[in-house]
């Protein structure tokens, strides 16, 4: 019996090859009980993670303000630009994985 994508297991094999070969028959889909509660855990990834990435520039901006004060911003702006940050970089996270 033939497999997908023309994969398959032969005895012979060295254990290497066996380790990364390709397996498409694999179910990785969501399973029906548990889909809500992964969808949602997702988001909150996507939203955590990009918060997290979005602070990245903002820290080197406030760093930026502390050592020289032509630089300086002010905090409720620097606020400001992080949650607008982070909001894009979701939005963006989600259109990529909705494609």
């Amino acid at each position: 019996m033939a497999r997908p994508f023309g994969v398959g297991f032969q005895r012979d094999a060295s254990p290497l090859i066996t380790a990364f070969a390709v397996r498409p028959w694999c179910d990785h889909g969501l399973d029906a009980s548990r889909g809500a509660r992964t969808l949602i855990h997702q988001l909150v990834i996507v939203v955590v993670n990009a918060y997290l990435l979005a602070g990245i520039p903002i820290a080197f901006f406030a760093l930026v303000g502390r050592l020289s004060p032509a630089f300086a911003l002010p905090r409720a702006n620097l606020i400001l630009y992080w949650g607008w940050f982070a909001v894009t970089i979701t939005a963006s996270a989600i259109a990529v994985d909705a494609l």
